[in-house]
């Protein structure tokens, strides 16, 4: 079906980081609804999202879409996400981090701002459920 499409599609042009933005963007809508959640998750929707935030640590939007995924997938009970929940956690650090230092920010402070209030929470799922 369509996610085992758009996962295909992020798989193949894994260094296009417009494809990352936009397929992380779809997966971010699709993860509000309880049945996609476990779709994506069950065929490597959260393992691909942490592969696109990885490889494009410098793209904003990558970061922004992918956290908001990973956030949202984090909400569910599924083993598949808990197992990938420290990798996420990090792999949200490192992303505030790198945008952080990046010399122009201007016009990213939403974004920086997006993805730390999810960080914040994400931490607080983590350290609740004894994640990390």
């Amino acid at each position: 079906g369509g996610i085992e499409m758009i996962l295909k599609v992020m798989d193949n042009h894994l260094q296009n980081g417009k494809v990352q933005q936009y397929g992380c963007g779809v997966l971010q809508n699709l993860t509000r609804d309880d049945d996609y959640k476990k779709s994506i998750a069950s065929l490597g929707g959260t393992e691909m999202v942490l592969m696109a935030m990885e490889t494009h640590t410098q793209n904003a939007e990558v970061q922004k879409n992918g956290c908001m995924t990973l956030y949202n997938l984090s909400l569910s009970a599924s083993p598949i996400v808990k197992q990938h929940m420290e990798r996420f956690y990090l792999s949200v650090k490192h992303s505030l981090l790198a945008l952080k230092s990046r010399n122009n920010l201007q016009g990213r402070a939403i974004d920086i701002k997006t993805i730390l209030f999810k960080f914040i929470k994400l931490s607080l799922i983590v350290s609740d459920n004894n994640y990390l």
